[in-house]
């Protein structure tokens, strides 16, 4: 009688594991070297240099998310001068997602924000930058041979910061200074499946970013 409890528990494991009810959920997609594969939607990606990335557990509407190793000093004017460790790591995050809309009617609905999509809370949590963003432009572009449009915002804020230039008697005073992000939301689609990527860095060294931005964008290729 115990053999065959135990034979019928070992039977039942089996079945769990082989029907993935315990199997260990996979990564979105493979990295190999520094060139990003999507397992799912069949796109390529190549990690440009001082970033890194993380691919997501399955399911997932985020299927990578890019961070910027080593950070741009200052230039002069900004916080230049500042002790400021508390700087934001310029991030690239790339959706996925399937819409019976047209890329311009989701566009629309996504910048709205009035609940329109069905995975428009989805978008709003992952995509924190268009949250009190303001609009600075909005352009066509072509990225992995897919039409798409691009729209770039900023968001400004205030922060406290210490200023050495100001110390007295070995205490730091804060200062409070304005700063801003910037980036960039580009939106493609390909048949029934629309791709989001956010670029969000600090508006002080977008220069930069910018560039890094350009290089993930052209090394985009579509392999489905």
């Amino acid at each position: 009688m115990r053999r065959r409890l135990m034979l019928v528990t070992v039977l039942s494991l089996t079945f769990l594991l082989s029907s993935g009810v315990w199997a260990k959920k996979g990564k979105t997609g493979v990295l190999d070297k520094n060139v990003f594969t999507d397992s799912l939607y069949k796109y390529q990606l190549t990690v440009p240099f001082n970033w890194k990335l993380k691919a997501e557990k399955e399911p997932s509407l985020l299927r990578a998310t890019l961070q910027k190793i080593k950070l741009e000093p200052l230039p002069a004017g900004g916080s230049q001068g500042y002790y400021n460790s508390d700087r934001f790591s310029p991030t690239i995050k790339i959706l996925a997602d399937t819409t019976s809309l047209s890329l311009g009617r989701f566009c629309e609905l996504l910048l709205a924000g009035k609940g329109q999509l069905p995975h428009e809370k989805e978008y709003f949590m992952k995509l924190d930058f268009q949250i009190q963003s303001d609009f600075v432009s909005e352009k066509k572009v072509r990225v992995g041979g897919l039409e798409g449009i691009e729209y770039t915002f900023q968001k400004k804020y205030l922060k406290r910061v210490q200023d050495p230039r100001q110390r007295t008697y070995g205490t730091v005073p804060e200062v409070t200074v304005e700063e801003a992000l910037y980036g960039h939301l580009i939106v493609l689609n390909q048949g029934n499946i629309v791709y989001i990527i956010q670029c969000l860095g600090e508006r002080a060294t977008s220069e930069f970013e910018d560039q890094d931005y350009q290089e993930l964008l052209e090394s985009v290729k579509f392999i489905g």
